[in-house]
C-alpha cells in the first residue's frame, strides 16, 4: 500500500491480480479503507481545536506508514472514540446476554416442577 500524504487523501490501493476473487478481495480492501478514512474525519472533526492540534501535529511527525488504520489509531488515542466504541460494544453483548439468559430461563421455567 502507497504512503498517504494528505491527512484527508485515502491512500491508493494498486491493482493486484487478474483474477475475478483478487480484484473482489482488493474491492473489499479498498472498501474497507475508505471506511476507516471516513470514520476517522467524522471522530477527527467531532474533537475540540486542541485535540485536532495534537492530532495534526502527530499525524506530521508519524514516522510510520501513513494508512486508514494508522490514522484511525492516532485518532482513536486523542479523541477516546476507541474507549467509546469498546463501552458501546460490550455493553450490546451484555443486553444480548441478558436477552438470551432471561429467554431461556422464560422458556425453561415452565418445564420446571418444584414439589
Amino acid at each position: 500500500m502507497g504512503q498517504a500524504t494528505n491527512l484527508w487523501q485515502p491512500e491508493v490501493i494498486a491493482d493486484g491480480g487478474s483474477s475475478f476473487l483478487d480484484k473482489a478481495r482488493e474491492h473489499t480492501l479498498q472498501q474497507f479503507h475508505t471506511q476507516v478514512w471516513r470514520e476517522c474525519r467524522r471522530e477527527y472533526r467531532k474533537a475540540a481545536a486542541e485535540v485536532r492540534a495534537e492530532i495534526k501535529a502527530t499525524w506530521k511527525q508519524w514516522s510510520g506508514q501513513k494508512s486508514s488504520t494508522a490514522l484511525r489509531y492516532l485518532v482513536d488515542c486523542c479523541t477516546g472514540a476507541y474507549s467509546k466504541r469498546l463501552r458501546e460494544i460490550r455493553d450490546a453483548e451484555n443486553r444480548e446476554a441478558a436477552m438470551v439468559h432471561f429467554g431461556l430461563s422464560a422458556l425453561i421455567a415452565p418445564q420446571l416442577k418444584v414439589h
